[in-house]
Parts: structure tokens; sequence; C-alpha cells
């Protein structure tokens, strides 16, 4: 019961602290974060204030706090601030670090901040990686023939110690063959897979189909004839049981090509599609009919009296399923600007009652209509209330300059890499050695090359939690061990 009431007593002070809002509260934070993002001006303080602010807020959002999205926005504002930051809430056991090891390779890349052959490398930590994706990302950036023969032979390696599925291995033979290399072990490794897949096909039969309810009568086809400019949406949900997702592909079947800009205004307008009737609608939208000019026309002014009419719709963002402003900019052609520009004039021109939640996606929302230094600004100040709250002693407390490594993403990796080489935990000390290895059969002489520099220095710097221990002798004994076992090898590619 002690246990009990002192929990209970931390999530009231935690919520009386930041509100039922919290979560829409950090998604505008995220949003006016990636809008402050600039390639050309970092700002590892700013990013380390967002981690603080990210770290406490997760203690109220708990599992449903974005980690990718928070380290993305970080890499945005200070890829290297965002590795060391990483690396230490790895140090402090902050969330799960292999996730967050995954993730902040994904904003590397997606920022282009790092050489795709070093993701080959970093593999040898057993985190979860997305292995066809990573090898084919580094089998594109791979300068020679033989580091691309390197990279093929490490990502069939970990396939085969991982088990991987046929789907997989299918796309391994693919990259090989399109970059003409020896995919042998790959193409039996696929011949087996295949065959285990059948195994069990045949060893687990599928069990029978439900049988679906029957959905009832469709709509007659002949009134979507006759009516191609009405609104067959609103006729489509007529009816009980009226299967929509069987119902669009069957009406576009029956429309000619010359009545297709005529019933795509019918069905989108005025009144319009809710947005999940939308996502049928376009998903099953016959392609050749998005290249006609007039359809283009109906769809554009249809979708832009949607945003109108859907204004608050449209600042939500979802981690759950498609939202709705990226999804209106895929289905219509028009731009994020002008689908935010109708969303704003459509609430200009209502009068409603808006709660916390969605005056901060507003705020997220219109982010996107924000210079970098306004987005930075604005950034500041939502940081700034965060903080009001929030205990100094959050991450590593105060900011000094020691938390901020040197401004390039790569080294920072090397920064990573030496920390999990001191970790307290045997099995992450083994792969960072494993890691080791393959940045010497990759000829990564720059990483290697800083972390030598690193094992003359008394510490791990901004890659370590100033408060815990750093085990530097050990450090600097699994460095040794992997550069000596490399160097065992007939070609160990060691200087």
């Amino acid at each position: 019961r002690e246990e009990a009431n002192l929990l209970l007593d931390r999530a009231v002070d935690v919520a009386s602290r930041l509100g039922d809002e919290v979560y829409a509260r950090w998604d505008a934070v995220l949003a006016l974060g990636k809008a402050g993002a600039d390639t050309g001006a970092m700002d590892p303080h700013l990013a380390y204030r967002l981690s603080q602010c990210g770290e406490f807020t997760s203690d109220y959002i708990d599992k449903h706090f974005s980690w990718s999205r928070t380290i993305n926005v970080l890499t945005g504002l200070s890829p290297a601030s965002a590795v060391a930051v990483v690396s230490r809430w790895r140090d402090r056991d902050v969330s799960w670090y292999r996730e967050l090891a995954v993730a902040l390779w994904d904003a590397l890349e997606a920022h282009d901040r790092v050489d795709g052959v070093l993701g080959a490398a970093l593999m040898g930590y057993r985190f979860g990686w997305s292995l066809d994706g990573i090898i084919g990302e580094a089998l594109s950036a791979a300068p020679t023939p033989q580091d691309r023969q390197t990279v093929l032979d490490i990502g069939v390696g970990d396939a085969l110690v991982d088990r991987h599925s046929a789907k997989v291995w299918a796309s391994l033979v693919a990259n090989a063959r399109r970059h003409g290399l020896d995919a042998g072990r790959a193409e039996r490794a696929l011949d087996a897979a295949r065959a285990r897949d059948e195994e069990s096909a045949v060893a687990e039969p599928e069990a029978p189909a439900r049988p679906r309810p029957d959905p009832g009568p469709p709509e007659p086809l002949g009134r979507i004839r006759a009516f191609a400019d009405a609104l067959a949406a609103r006729a489509a949900r007529q009816g009980p049981g009226f299967d929509s997702d069987g119902f669009w592909p069957e009406a576009f079947a029956n429309i000619q090509a010359e009545d297709a800009a005529a019933f795509t205004r019918g069905a989108l307008g005025p009144d319009g599609l809710e947005f999940y009737e939308l996502q049928r609608f376009f998903h099953a939208f016959p392609a050749p009919w998005r290249n006609r000019l007039a359809v283009r026309k109906a769809i554009s002014e249809a979708m832009t009296q949607f945003a109108r009419r859907n204004g608050w719709l449209m600042t939500q963002r979802r981690d759950w399923g498609p939202s709705p402003l990226p999804s209106a900019v895929e289905w219509s052609g028009l731009t994020e600007a002008e689908l935010v520009q109708a969303s704003l004039e459509g609430m200009a021109e209502e009068v409603e009652w808006a709660g916390s939640d969605q005056l901060f996606n507003l705020s997220g929302f219109l982010a996107r209509r924000l210079s970098v230094t306004q987005a930075r600004a604005a950034l500041d100040y939502s940081l700034a209330l965060i903080e009001a709250s929030m205990p100094e002693t959050m991450g590593e407390g105060p900011w000094c300059e020691t938390l901020a490594p040197a401004e390039d993403a790569e080294l920072a990796l090397a920064g990573y890499i030496w920390a999990t080489l001191g970790a307290a935990e045997r099995e992450l000390r083994w792969e960072a050695a494993h890691v080791v290895r393959r940045l010497c059969r990759l000829r990564q002489d720059r990483i290697l090359d800083e972390l030598l520099r690193l094992a003359t220095t008394s510490g791990a710097g901004a890659f370590v939690s100033p408060g815990l221990a750093f085990y530097i002798h050990d450090a600097r004994q699994w460095l040794m061990i992997a550069l000596a076992r490399q160097l065992e090898l007939p070609d160990p590619l060691v200087r």
C-alpha cells in the first residue's frame, strides 16, 4: 500500500505540473523544432534543452511518447548533439536504448548527415535493424566494388545468424545483382528460406476463412451512370450494411473515361466526403484518370474545399494512422502550403470553440508558416514554459559546453561506439568490438582515427553521463581486442 501511495503521489505531481494537454503540447513543440532546423546553423544548446524537456515529458506520456520523432527533431537542430544525447540516455537507462539507436540512425540518414556505409558497420550492434534497408543504402553508398562486396558479405552473415525471411533474402539477392556482386550465398539462403516457408505452410494449414456477412444489395450502378455529378458518396452510405470498400472499385470500373471529371466532381463536392471515406475513395481511384487535366482540376478544387470545411481536422497529426494533411497533399496534388492556407481561411470564416488540444495542434500547424528564426524563438518560449515545472537535475542538469561534441555527426558516432566499448553491460561491449572490426573491413579510417584519439583521453566526454562511471580501461581493452583480432586475418584492412 505504501508503494502504491507513493506512485499515486508521483502521478498527481506530474499531472499537476503539465496537465492533460501534454501530448498535444509536445506535438506542437516538435513541430516548432522541425521548423527551426537549419543545416547551416546548428544549436546544441537548444537541442539539449529539447532533450531535457522530452525526457521530463516522457514521464507523463509514458508509452505514447514519440521518441523517434523527438530524436529526428534533435538531429535537425544539432546532429552531433543528438548522437551524444542518445548515448547519455543509454548510459542512464532512459527508454529502450536499442530502439533509440535505430531511430537515431534513421534520423541521421534522413537528414543526410552520415555515409550510408556506416550502417553496415553499426549492425554489429544487435539492435533490431532493418537489415535489407540498411544494406541496400550501404551498397549504394560504397565507393568501390570491393567495398560493395564487403557490405553484401556483412549483410548475408547477419541474415544467416538471424534466420531472416525469404522476403529479406530476396531483397539482398536483388541488390547484389543490381550492383553486379557475387550473390551465391544469398541465393542459396533464399532457396532454403523459401523451402522453410513452404514446409511451414504444409505443416500449419490456414484456418478456413470466416464467412463475411452479406452486405446486402449493392447500390445500383445505373444510378452512378445517370448521376455522375451527384453526391455518389452520400448515396453510397444509404442502406444498412453497405460495403463502401467494395462499392468504389466497382463504381470506377463502370464509369467511362470521358465522364471521369464529372463523376469525381460529383462524388467529392459540394458537401464532400468524410476523411475516412476519402481514404477509400482515393485508394480505389484509377491511376490513368489522374493524368487527365479535367480530373486533376476537379480533385484540387474539391480538396481545397475539404480543407476549408475541415480546418481543425487538418491540424491533427496521428501516430496510429494516416494524418489528414499529408494524405490531402498526396491525394490532391496541391502543395502543403496551399492546403494550410485553405485550412486557415476556413477557420477564420467560422467561430468555433477550441480546447487546449486543438490550440496546441493549431500551434504546430502554424509552425509550417514560420521562418527558422521565428520557429526557434517560439521553440525557446515553449521550452521555457515546460522548464518552469522541471527539476533542475533533469537530464545532465544545467547546460554546459562539455555536453556539446564537435559538430560532426560521423565523429560523434565514434563517440557513441567508444562509450559502448566501456559500457557496464558485457554484451554491449562485445557488440561494440564487432562494430570496430567492421569499421576496419569497410575502411572507415576517420572513425577509427577518432576512436584511437579517444583512447588517449581520460574519459568519454559528452557521450556518457557525468554522474556515472565510465570504464575507460575496459574501453581501451575491447578496442585493442577488436583491432588485434582484425590483424590476425590474412587481409586485415588496418593501417
